[in-house]
């Protein structure tokens, strides 16, 4: 997540624009590894294993690193030795950055370490940043106060954020949120609602290309047009996010909540002054996260 943030701080600071940071994103996905191949190759883990971590992570809000630790697959030794092999993510931006001759290696890593100090996070300990610090940069880039409505957004976007990026992947950028959907064309969008003490509506429209690929990046397969199976792919998505949330919530203000069974529409949602649009860039193009309290 702090790779994101950062993306979006090279764009405010104007040393890249939107389509670099699009390309330098992939750059960096296509050249990093992730903690759990680390894993496999350091001889710590095997594939089920990984599977294993995997699966939780799809019913607990947790790291990789710290089911693994949990599981008894990793000793908080291997972990730290392998976070450090992995490096910080927003840092391997700043180098496809500078790689793809977007920007010089001074500019760059002033960039970096202004970014460190607005943000107060300590290169000493990033790879564990807490919680409080994640939904503090969450609010101050959407704009959130501390009202209850506002509150209850910000987990929510905090938690899509993350999921995002452990399910689909981490070569997107976070845009502004806004009030206003923009027209679509060809939309597809998947709908579930949220009942008890916080209700809410939830959805997630894209162009029907768009829409595709998210599935296929979650699914892990590609589904050669099967409307069928895209459909049923996002909306997995949208149930494991919903689901993740809810117990988040629960658990955290003692409230009861109940997900209702997602279902798909060709059409764009309706919003209403009480929705908060929360806009994903993908390399793949523009999905839309639509959450109304």
């Amino acid at each position: 997540m702090l790779t994101q943030f950062f993306g979006n701080y090279l764009l405010q600071k104007n040393i890249i624009n939107s389509g670099q940071l699009m390309k330098a994103l992939e750059h960096k996905k296509n050249s990093s590894n992730k903690l759990g191949s680390l894993a496999v190759n350091a001889g710590y883990m095997t594939e089920t294993e990984i599977e294993d971590v995997h699966s939780m992570q799809t019913r607990l809000d947790k790291r990789f690193a710290e089911l693994a630790i949990q599981l008894g697959y990793l000793t908080s030794q291997q972990a730290e030795e392998l976070l450090k092999m992995q490096k910080f993510g927003y840092v391997m931006l700043g180098n496809s950055v500078i790689t793809l001759g977007f920007a010089d290696e001074a500019t760059v890593n002033d960039a970096i370490s202004s970014y460190e100090k607005d943000f107060n996070l300590d290169p000493t300990n990033i790879l564990s940043a807490g919680q409080e610090i994640i939904e503090q940069m969450v609010s101050k880039f959407y704009g959130l106060g501390d009202t209850t409505k506002e509150t209850y957004i910000r987990d929510y976007a905090t938690l899509l954020i993350k999921n995002i990026i452990r399910f689909i992947g981490s070569d997107c950028s976070l845009l502004s949120s806004t009030n206003i959907l923009p027209d679509i064309v060809n939309p597809t969008t998947s709908y579930q609602k949220i009942t008890g003490a916080f209700a809410s509506a939830t959805c997630v429209c894209a162009d029907a290309d768009t829409f595709a690929e998210f599935a296929a990046r979650y699914a892990g397969q590609e589904f050669e047009n099967d409307k069928d199976f895209i459909n049923a792919s996002v909306s997995d998505f949208l149930n494991l996010h919903n689901g993740l949330f809810t117990v988040n919530t629960s658990n955290a203000y003692n409230v009861d909540l109940e997900l209702k069974p997602p279902y798909e529409e060709d059409e764009l949602p309706e919003t209403t002054d009480k929705s908060y649009i929360i806009p994903i860039q993908f390399t793949f193009g523009v999905v839309y996260f639509i959450f109304t309290v």
